[in-house]
């Protein structure tokens, strides 16, 4: 039995600006990139959005520590996509800040997940209505 089929969109660009323009990137995102990347490519367009550099947090792959500073940092904007442009683990960070989360990121990868999605273990996985009730935010990645 199906219980659930996702369809993605894969959309294609050339350039950034291109992928801001289509998706009206500016107030109410907030991206999540490395300086070196941002500098060539972004910041010429003018983009009404805050930056967060992950290299700010730390190098290599994503900690506990560096996801609650990435989350701090974060939680003096406002927003509603989290724009992810970078490789691995500039993604693997999105995905998680993505979530609302408690202050610290550790609690939540232990008790928090297993006890808030027990009812949904009986599916095999998260349907779209519950991601949206649990307080998952839409995230955007391009890498």
């Amino acid at each position: 039995m199906l219980a659930l089929k996702l369809v993605p969109d894969i959309h294609y660009f050339d350039t950034f600006k291109e992928f801001a323009e289509e998706f009206k990137l500016g107030k109410g995102d907030i991206l999540v990139t490395n300086e070196w990347m941002y500098k060539p490519y972004v910041e010429g367009l003018g983009l009404d959005m805050p930056v967060v550099y992950q290299e700010k947090f730390g190098a290599g792959e994503p900690t506990d520590e560096m996801m609650d500073a990435m989350k701090a940092e974060m939680d003096q904007y406002e927003y509603d996509r989290i724009i992810a442009f970078g490789g691995g683990t500039i993604v693997d960070c999105c995905k998680v800040l993505a979530c609302e989360i408690p202050d610290k990121v550790a609690h939540r990868s232990s008790y928090y997940l297993r006890n808030r999605f027990r009812s949904y273990e009986r599916s095999g996985c998260i349907t779209s209505k519950a991601r949206s009730e649990e307080g998952y935010r839409n995230s955007g990645y391009i890498c």
